[in-house]
């Protein structure tokens, strides 16, 4: 079968790929972020491994509209469209499937696993519930007649359905089919030039009510893979695309210390000349900053999300801000540069604790920050909150975007102030960096500069 696996129109979507999907402005693409759509690629891999012709487009990437899109899809006449959606791009992607209705569309990813009903009721013929990459292979065989349909693809008579089985075993998915995307175009600003995504696991153990990832699953699960495995692809990326950096894009590197530690020692005895950045989660041991360093881990980003403890455990992050600053004075020792993310306008966010937050951000001298407004995507336990003590204002998907605008308004800090509260601590952080972190701003331009 020809099966097209689809990130849609929409250039000023951050869609698939994106734990954080959000709206930003339209701009031109140097120097924008752009996720590698690990999802699609492992699901396009493991459908060609299942004899499967297979096409990946990733519209906002290649910046293809719905009329190059439909021109595309003429010529490669799919028998399934496979495409995730994200809350804030909803009504977008809705336009998008109006015009593909006459080949039979498949919903997938966290946002079509969180509302199932609603994406059949837009025009979708299947919405695949739960993590898809391995198992959408089971799908399209059902729908050859040669097994019964997945009681975990939600159809029109069964609008419902359950999770998939999670894979346990990483080390049975294919290498992502990365030969079919434009591998150049994927930037994070946070690495360092052209960067090269790689997973070494999935999930996290945390239980963080803003996540997607235990409500895409269904639970809260985390799995590895061989380090040996992870490194042989790791070599093979090396040799084969020459990137300036390989950013390990797993939920979490660090969450489990035995695994980060194997991998970097697998790392210090096979790669040599490549440095490497990662999402990780606090705390990071002394120990696993020293095999860090020791294995080329030049970066990593960290989920701070407030500076206020009270917050922490309401969310509940599960991590203390004595263990935040020892954690970024341990890589600061390292010289492993240290990106900080925080969220504006958590439950029990005011004025004053944003500013409170902002400034204990800064004070444990970061090399980058990324700002985001709280978020409640559906599916998640903050949702389900936020919808209980009738904190959601705007129920338009268009406002769930993390990027500036929100959705939520509490009695003690509206919606208008969270947003300026976004925008004055988004300007505080541009002041320390101008003043305090010209290499920052040296990095970032070396970055535009290379994707040109």
């Amino acid at each position: 079968m020809n099966i097209l696996l689809l990130n849609p129109p929409g250039n000023e979507f951050v869609r698939a790929g994106s734990r954080w999907p959000h709206r930003r402005k339209l701009l031109t693409k140097r120097g924008l972020y752009f996720p590698f759509p690990f999802a699609l690629a492992y699901a396009g891999a493991r459908l060609k491994q299942a004899g499967h012709t297979v096409a990946i487009k990733d519209c906002p990437v290649l910046q293809w509209d719905i009329t190059a899109l439909l021109q595309f899809i003429s010529s490669f006449s799919p028998g399934l469209i496979i495409m995730e959606t994200s809350a804030p791009s909803f009504s977008a992607d809705m336009d998008t499937v109006k015009q593909l209705k006459g080949t039979p569309l498949c919903a997938a990813g966290f946002h079509a696993t969180a509302l199932p009903r609603q994406h059949l009721d837009a025009g979708f013929d299947y919405v695949f519930c739960g993590e898809y990459e391995y198992l959408i292979a089971d799908f399209v065989e059902s729908l050859e007649g040669k097994s019964a349909l997945p009681p975990y693809v939600g159809t029109v008579a069964n609008p419902a359905p359950v999770y998939a089985p999670i894979l346990d075993n990483l080390d049975l998915l294919p290498y992502p089919l990365r030969d079919e995307l434009p591998l150049k175009q994927y930037h994070d600003p946070f690495s360092r030039g052209f960067n090269i995504t790689l997973l070494s696991s999935k999930g996290c153990t945390h239980a963080c009510s803003f996540c997607s990832l235990a409500p895409y699953i269904g639970k809260t699960k985390y799995r590895t893979r061989n380090v040996a495995q992870v490194v042989d692809e790791m070599l093979y990326l090396v040799k084969r695309y020459h990137p300036s950096e390989i950013l390990f894009d797993d939920d979490t590197l660090t969450v489990q210390p035995a695994h980060l530690i194997a991998l970097c020692r697998e790392i210090c005895e096979r790669v040599r000349g490549i440095s490497w950045s990662c999402m990780g989660n606090v705390p990071v041991s002394e120990e696993c900053a020293t095999w860090m360093a020791k294995a080329g881990c030049r970066a990593i980003k960290l989920g701070v999300e407030s500076g206020i403890q009270s917050i922490l455990d309401t969310i509940p992050k599960g991590i203390t801000l004595k263990q935040i600053k020892e954690t970024f004075a341990t890589l600061r020792r390292h010289r492993i540069k240290r990106h900080a993310t925080i969220m504006i306008g958590l439950p029990g966010d005011t004025k004053k604790t944003v500013m409170e937050t902002v400034k204990f951000v800064l004070s444990l001298n970061p090399d980058t920050v990324q700002f985001s407004t709280a978020t409640p995507y559906p599916g998640t336990v903050f949702y389900k909150i936020a919808q209980k003590n009738g904190w959601l204002v705007n129920n338009s998907y268009e406002e769930f975007n993390g990027a500036g605008t929100t959705p939520l308004s509490y009695p003690e800090f509206s919606k208008h102030e969270i947003e300026s509260s976004y925008r004055k601590g988004l300007r505080m952080w541009h002041r320390f960096m101008l003043l305090h972190k010209p290499q920052t701003i040296l990095h970032h331009l070396k970055n535009y500069l290379s994707s040109r």
